[in-house]
């Protein structure tokens, strides 16, 4: 999100819709966009961030990031809008520039994994049009292969990625 705006590659999200430039300095334009300028000169960005399950996913009070972030960026200038997924929502991840989900307990991330298995396609589509994941906590595992859990029962991971994640009831300081 905070890369130098001296780097453009190319192609990428520009297709799928139009977006009005980005900060200055601040935040990178996808590749493939291009910045216009705002009625008095300066560049402007509008993000729209998918905060996934914030209703199962909320250990450590995700949401005060999510509107952290949000306050941030629109104290810089960017119109940041949020849409919360929950279970009873398709995941339409279509327009997500910023995908955020937090961590939650044991129980809960295997209901997420449960729940939405069809996910990872859509998250894997995001991310090829360009957007940005930030999982925190054990909802990180979700992108993985599969989770195992201390019983030994092998949850299906959304698949971004190839490791995997084996828990046991060993607790360390």
């Amino acid at each position: 999100l905070a890369r130098s705006a001296g780097h453009r590659g190319g192609g990428g999200g520009a297709e799928r819709r139009r977006r009005r430039g980005a900060l200055r300095c601040d935040l990178l334009l996808r590749p493939g966009q291009a910045a216009e300028s705002g009625e008095e000169g300066g560049l402007i960005m509008e993000l729209t961030i998918a905060h996934l399950y914030p209703d199962a996913m909320s250990l450590y009070g995700e949401y005060a990031n999510i509107t952290v972030l949000r306050r941030k960026l629109e104290a810089l200038g960017v119109e940041a809008a949020v849409r919360e997924i929950t279970f009873e929502d398709a995941a339409d991840l279509s327009g997500a520039d910023f995908i955020y989900m937090g961590a939650g307990t044991e129980r809960r991330q295997k209901a997420v994994l449960n729940a939405a298995a069809s996910l990872g396609a859509r998250l894997k589509a995001a991310v090829e049009d360009g957007a940005v994941l930030l999982f925190t906590g054990n909802a990180m595992e979700t992108l993985g292969a599969s989770v195992t859990d201390a019983a030994g029962k092998v949850w299906p991971g959304y698949g971004l990625a190839e490791f995997t994640t084996v828990e046991t009831d060993r607790r360390d300081p």
